[in-house]
């Protein structure tokens, strides 16, 4: 049996090493040197070089992670970090020519501050979204600081703006146009305020719904015995207790239920329907968004007339 185990660990110990290898030894030959070229400002040709690309790889992607990637798929990976790192010398280079220095420090006040002042259903979206990737706004906003070119696209964006924002216009019809474009950014869930009765047995709670079913009051009964249970959204119900409050209207109570902490007896304070924040509320909000949009069409125009005129060319 231990010959038999030693084996296995031999094996496994093996295939672990000769992967960690085939990751290690990845030819790249097929791409070529360089991958990309451009006129430098004196007129020198200049390039990306295929040991640039590699490490470029190498610093987004684990060896194991490259060891699996198709050719087709390497050089869709070479082809945008190629793309950034000529995006982000243009910009570089446009920011020191005006004294702007990219401070993630700034970015991250700036982006939290933008990110609290969202239409609730929007910020709750963003952070559902993190939660299921099993991250958080300040662990995505804390990863975004600490990336070189998101601080210098960041920089560059809000530098464009300072330079551009004058002369935008938002006229009446886009901001309308785009709050029916992006209504969910506008909606106002469903929400229920629910007060509950809990006890620690079904006896007891029980004998406290025949007590509600002779005409007490639910509010009385529940002094002590809980009370205020919150305000919720759908969304922030699971499944079980939904299925439960959902059928009440305002005033009614459920039956006695189990719950973890004890059986309950729940009751719906008041509930209001979803609802969408008026267009005249939100016009600050929409017109600020129009105007990133604009700002970032004009960095894409700046990013587009550096291209040509050093002319950029990608040789995948």
């Amino acid at each position: 049996m231990r010959k038999i185990i030693s084996k296995l660990l031999a094996s496994s110990l093996l295939s672990l090493l000769a992967l960690g290898a085939s990751a290690a030894e990845r030819d790249y030959s097929f791409l070529p040197d360089p991958v990309a070229s451009y006129v430098n400002n004196d007129g020198a040709k200049r390039g990306i070089s295929r040991e640039q690309a590699v490490q470029l790889l190498k610093s987004k992607f684990t060896p194991e992670q490259l060891s699996i990637k198709s050719e087709g798929e390497i050089r869709t990976e070479v082809r945008m970090l190629s793309d950034t790192l000529f995006e982000r010398r243009v910009m570089s280079r446009m920011l020191r020519e005006n004294n702007v220095k990219p401070d993630p420090d700034t970015m991250r006040k700036e982006l939290r501050h933008l990110h609290n002042s969202l239409p609730p259903a929007e910020r709750a979206g963003i952070e559902s979204q993190l939660i299921r990737k099993g991250s958080n706004y300040e662990d995505s906003l804390r990863e975004m600081v600490n990336d070189p070119d998101q601080v210098t696209r960041y920089a560059f964006i809000q530098w464009v703006k300072q330079n551009t924002e004058s002369k935008i216009v938002v006229t009446d019809r886009e901001a309308e146009d785009f709050y029916r474009a992006n209504q969910a950014m506008f909606l106002i869930p469903e929400s229920f305020t629910l007060s509950r009765i809990l006890q620690p047995t079904k006896a007891d709670a029980d004998a406290l719904y025949t007590r509600l079913a002779l005409g007490e009051k639910f509010a009385n009964l529940a002094k002590g015995r809980g009370g205020k249970y919150g305000e919720f959204s759908r969304a922030d119900l699971d499944d079980n207790i939904l299925s439960i409050v959902d059928p009440l209207k305002e005033g009614q109570y459920s039956k006695v239920v189990k719950q973890n902490d004890g059986w309950a007896i729940f009751h719906m304070d008041s509930r209001l329907k979803a609802s969408f924040v008026p267009l005249d509320e939100m016009r600050d909000f929409i017109e600020s968004q129009i105007r990133l949009l604009k700002v970032q069409v004009e960095v894409q125009r700046i990013i587009q007339t550096e291209r040509k005129a050093f002319k950029f060319e990608l040789n995948l």
